[in-house]
């Protein structure tokens, strides 16, 4: 059986967020074991407007999408 898990994030020294999607799938040797495989691992930092991402190791890459803070009052 194998299954695709959601993202999983870890808090980085730095204010770095690591995110990684990762398969699972059993052993065909012993039904005890996992296998695990990381998909997809990606490294982001945020000052709250800007994000850089980084995919697989890639190149460096800015996402400037997140939405400016509304205020209500």
């Amino acid at each position: 059986m194998t299954h695709a898990t959601e993202p999983r994030t870890h808090r980085r020294p730095g204010g770095a967020w690591l995110l990684r999607r990762w398969v699972a799938s059993a052993d065909p040797a012993d039904i005890q074991k996992v296998l695990v495989e990381i998909t997809q691992d990606v490294t982001a930092h945020t000052d709250g407007r800007t994000v850089l991402l980084r995919r697989d190791g890639g190149p460096w890459t800015r996402d400037t999408s997140i939405p400016a803070p509304t205020r209500t009052s």
